[in-house]
């Protein structure tokens, strides 16, 4: 280390101005729903994400293009970030 090296503060190394809860819950929303996808996929076929599509669309989902599949995916991956704003918010108003 050189001479002019100091510890700076987490606040000026931290690359967002403060932590808000929002970016936790997308942040780890959006890795639940890519973890839990990639699972599906490993597991049942990479067709799943037209199954998924297939319960909101019908049968003919299977029948979809890209456009299915990437809805299939998109509902796949909100899923996560559903449950953490209903209860961070109550959780938040008990602490304050």
């Amino acid at each position: 280390m050189t001479g002019d090296s100091t510890a700076r503060p987490l606040e000026k190394v931290w690359p967002f101005e403060k932590r808000s809860a929002l970016l936790a819950i997308a942040v780890g929303g959006f890795v639940a729903g890519s973890l839990d996808l990639l699972q599906a996929c490993i597991l049942f076929a990479w067709d799943i994400p037209l199954a998924i599509a297939g319960g909101l669309l019908g049968k003919q989902a299977f029948h979809g293009g890209a456009g299915t599949y990437v809805f299939g995916v998109c509902c796949t991956s909100s899923s996560p970030l559903r449950l953490p704003p209903s209860t961070t918010a109550p959780a938040a108003r008990c602490v304050s």
